[in-house]
């Protein structure tokens, strides 16, 4: 489907496992393998770093790394990143085809610590009309070149449970040193005072919660 496989940046030493669907285009059965091609610039750019070398088939794999396929026939190739701590990498394999030809994959893929921050550690909307609607916002921040998913919730309500506040977007997914602005929409409908709590999941961060306060008048 494609010649580069571009895993992006990863967490630390965690892994992740990208899919490519090979088919046999020709009239005849075909049986092909992969391989990895040790790149001699690479290894030696990384041996002349203070880090130490990491043979390329310990950073990625495939599986299957052989296999054959009827003439027309589809195949699911999955290509694994293991993301050792810190580290940036590029590699190259090859897939031979008996009697066809070679095909060249670069993979790309890098390692990093996951870091947020929230712009705000709590909202208050101080005194609104019972019957408009106000909104304030806050903004997920990511500090890290990790993308990572985010929910907020309102802590203590259930599915359907009348509230007071409403926010957008609920969840989603903040790239690398981007932010995500969440806009909280408060509508009283009563004139009296309230007090509650969002709850903000970031990835394998512990949930925070973050207050909202006002009141309708």
């Amino acid at each position: 489907e494609y010649n580069v496989v571009n895993f992006g940046c990863i967490l630390n030493d965690t892994t992740m496992t990208m899919r490519m669907r090979v088919t046999n285009s020709s009239k005849v059965e075909t049986a092909f393998s992969w391989a990895f091609l040790e790149d001699e610039d690479a290894s030696r750019a990384q041996s002349t770093t203070k880090k130490p070398y990491i043979p390329i088939n310990q950073v990625f794999d495939i599986l299957p790394i052989r296999s054959r396929l009827a003439p027309g026939e589809v195949e699911d190739v999955d290509f694994i990143y293991y993301g050792h701590a810190g580290r940036k990498f590029k590699g190259t394999c090859l897939c031979e085809v008996e009697g066809g030809p070679e095909y060249n994959i670069v993979l790309l893929g890098e390692a990093s610590t996951g870091g947020y921050k929230l712009d705000k550690t709590c909202l208050d909307f101080g005194n609104v009309l019972y019957t408009k609607t106000e909104d304030l916002e806050f903004s997920i921040i990511n500090t890290g070149k990790v993308a990572f998913p985010f929910t907020v919730s309102l802590q203590g309500k259930k599915d359907g449970e009348e509230s007071v506040i409403e926010v957008h977007p609920t969840t989603g997914k903040v790239g690398a040193n981007d932010k995500q602005a969440i806009v909280v929409r408060l509508k009283p409908g009563l004139p009296e005072t309230f007090k509650e709590n969002l709850v903000v999941e970031v990835a394998h961060f512990e949930p925070v919660e973050f207050p909202i306060a006002g009141s309708g008048i």
